[in-house]
């Protein structure tokens, strides 16, 4: 452990370090100078290879601790070689848990939707991801290269499990008015009772939130919104042509106000806001809609 902080090799993955080789001769009077030869994983297939030149010629110096190091595993690595006479290992990096590739990536996602989700991004740090996923630090930047790249891929997740099948469902339903009613009470349903009452939605608190200055985030966040607006207005068009809209109401302006009371019932529901005074706001919005009588 002492080798890895002192020479930051904590940093990176390291795969594999062979037993470090001293020039000039261990034995004369010149100081020691190591080479290490360490190899480490690259991002996807295959590893790389970097090489250092370590000094030791003092007790601060940088290749002190791999002399010590060599002389406390004299006898472990003697008994290496006995065993098998090929191995030329100082170091093998093992971790105390899975590798990130060895669970489905959808499924860590998944946990990482419920994490980001629950707590909200600025209160979600790596910590809370390793300690709620079980997985090691190193990994997840391996794969996703951090916190904000891993929250990128939650959020598209969230919108392509939670997301479009709500949208093409609403989209294709042919009962005008009554499906976007339903469509409000299941989602006022979903945001104030049962597992994920007071979450609010992923996509809301996004928009909230200072993650949405991030161009990446915010080109979900339109393709969310264009979505969720394309199957009201679908839906409103339904309805106007059997008559359940008033004449002024255009269907594209009443979709994208529509859109903005969904936003709201989600931001709403996470501050503590009840089903009932939800219900009642939907109602007057739809009321709002309808041809007078």
């Amino acid at each position: 452990m002492l080798l890895l902080t002192e020479h930051g090799w904590n940093l990176s993955v390291i795969n594999r370090l062979k037993v470090p080789q001293a020039a000039p001769d261990a034995g004369s009077n010149g100081p020691r100078i190591y080479r290490v030869e360490l190899e480490k994983h690259k991002r996807g297939a295959g590893r790389y290879f970097e090489t250092r030149n370590l000094t030791d010629d003092e007790a601060a110096s940088p290749g002190r601790l791999i002399t010590q190091a060599l002389e406390a595993t004299v006898f472990a690595r003697a008994a290496v070689h006995t065993l098998s006479p090929s191995t030329d290992r100082f170091l093998i990096w093992r971790c105390a848990k899975a590798p990130l590739t060895d669970l489905p990536q959808d499924e860590t996602v998944e946990m990482v939707v419920r994490l980001f989700w629950k707590q909200g991004v600025a209160a979600t740090g790596v910590q809370d991801i390793v300690n709620a996923t079980g997985l090691n630090r190193s990994s997840l930047y391996s794969t996703y290269g951090g916190k904000q790249q891993l929250y990128l891929a939650a959020l598209n997740r969230y919108v392509a499990a939670r997301s479009q099948p709500v949208f093409r469902q609403l989209a294709e339903d042919g009962r005008g008015l009554p499906a976007v009613a339903d469509f409000f009470r299941g989602l006022i349903s979903a945001r104030t009772s049962g597992e994920h009452a007071r979450w609010g939605c992923l996509v809301s608190n996004a928009h909230a939130g200072a993650e949405s200055d991030d161009l990446e985030v915010r080109a979900v966040l339109d393709r969310h919104h264009q979505g969720l607006c394309d199957a009201l207005r679908s839906t409103l068009e339904t309805a106007r042509k059997d008559g359940q809209l008033a004449a002024a109401v255009d269907p594209a302006s009443a979709a994208e106000l529509l859109s903005l009371l969904a936003y709201g019932v989600n931001v709403r529901s996470r501050a503590g806001g009840d089903a009932r005074s939800l219900s009642r706001t939907v109602d007057a919005a739809l009321d709002s809609l309808r041809p007078p009588g």
